[in-house]
Formats: C-alpha cells, structure tokens, sequence
C-alpha cells in the first residue's frame, strides 16, 4: 500500500511550475530577454504583441531603468572611491571648537 502525498506540504515554486514551465504569481509563463538591449526590446514587442500598448510600453520603460542601473553599476565598480571616515556625532561637538580654537592661535 502506497502512502497518500501531502499536496499542503509542497512549496508554493512548486505549485507554479508545471510541465517544465516557470510560472508567475499570476499564474503567466515567465520568459527570460536576451542580453542585448536591442533584442530585449524587439523580444518584448514580439511577446506582448496583443497586450495593451500601455503596458508593453511600462515594461519598456522598466527594462531601460534596470539596464542604464546595471550600467551604472559596472562603472562604479570600476572607479576607485576615497575611503570615508566618520567621525561621532557627539565626539564631533566638541572637537572641532577647539581645532577652531588651535588654528586661530597659531
């Protein structure tokens, strides 16, 4: 005799995936974009062809924010940023009176 499976016990990613397919919380096929900003666009106008024309343009306008971030990024991470030093807020209240008071004298 078989034991009965739990379908409560199975994870919620689970339940979306069927037949190979990754599936959204709504329940539509999730499809990864090429690489490159162009054929990610074309992409786009292909899929969502009977979609409203709002609405491929958000995913337009959201595609561009995440790719001129990532741009953003990787020129960050090539350019050497100074090192900051902090100083404490209530430490800072007192110390630089006085440096003040130093510089005025000499």
């Amino acid at each position: 005799m078989e034991p009965a499976h739990d379908r409560s016990a199975s994870s919620a990613a689970a339940g979306r995936r069927r037949a190979g397919r990754a599936l959204s919380r709504a329940g539509r096929a999730v499809r990864r974009l090429k690489a490159s900003y162009v054929q990610a666009l074309a992409q786009i106008d292909e899929h969502l062809a009977y979609w409203p024309k709002f609405l491929v343009h958000k995913n337009k306008q959201r595609l561009t924010k995440i790719t001129q971030y990532l741009i953003r990024m990787r020129k960050l991470v090539v350019r050497p940023r100074p090192a900051l030093v902090t100083i404490p807020a209530r430490c800072g209240a007192w110390v630089l009176p006085r440096l003040f008071k130093m510089e005025i004298r000499t």
